[in-house]
């Protein structure tokens, strides 16, 4: 299969990209590097932020997916955008976040509890 990871360098993301890439897949991950690993020669590391929609949009313009595997969209519209970017050329779409962990709609100063680099 033709995989997409958004995110993949570190916590679920990485042990994910690990055990697909052990299956023979075409993995691509896109990050933007902070925390490099050694990816397995069946994966394809592209280097650039979730967030500059011109480059994402470019990047993903002619590329297709089976599975898309998003670990890092903080909100809905983040979202909807890849899913936008990428209309018709996906099978199946997996968003993966921890936000309801920390229950961050009911925690006045959330940005305070967590750790931004």
């Amino acid at each position: 299969m033709n995989i997409l990871i958004i995110g993949g360098s570190r916590f679920s993301g990485k042990q994910l990209l690990l055990k697909l890439a052990t299956q023979e897949h075409k993995i691509t991950i896109i990050n933007r590097g902070i925390h490099p690993i050694n990816y397995p020669s069946n994966c394809t590391h592209v280097a650039m932020d979730r967030n500059d929609e011109l480059t994402m949009r470019t990047f993903l313009k002619d590329k297709s997916f089976d599975w898309v595997f998003d670990f890092i969209a903080w909100r809905g519209p983040e979202t909807a955008q890849i899913i936008s970017m990428l209309e018709g050329k996906i099978k199946k779409f997996v968003h993966i976040s921890t936000v309801d962990v920390y229950d961050l709609a009911r925690i006045n100063n959330y940005p305070t509890l967590l750790i931004f680099e």
